[in-house]
């Protein structure tokens, strides 16, 4: 949903999220790149704001940590996750 929303009601979304999360997240936004390269443009909703991947992981960062795979678990809790199960970025 958040690229349905423009941009200064973007990062107070995601602070909602962040709020109401007991922590795991799952996100699947199409960006700009996944528009170019992933999507059929003929079955894909393109009646949204068009965004690079790095805007929306600026906002995310402030309040998860990506897990991977479209996964974002929450900076205020711990997270029960083995080492290998994170991505390098998030330790």
């Amino acid at each position: 949903m958040l690229q349905y929303l423009p941009d200064p009601d973007v990062a107070p979304a995601v602070a909602n999220i962040a709020a109401m999360s007991k922590g795991l997240l799952y996100l699947e936004i199409t960006t700009r790149q996944d528009l170019r390269e992933n999507c059929d443009l003929e079955r894909t909703d393109q009646d949204i704001f068009v965004r690079n991947g790095s805007y929306y992981r600026g906002i995310l960062a402030k309040h998860f940590i990506n897990i991977g795979a479209g996964l974002w678990w929450v900076k205020d809790r711990e997270g029960p996750f083995y080492e290998l199960e994170m991505t390098a970025a998030s330790k």
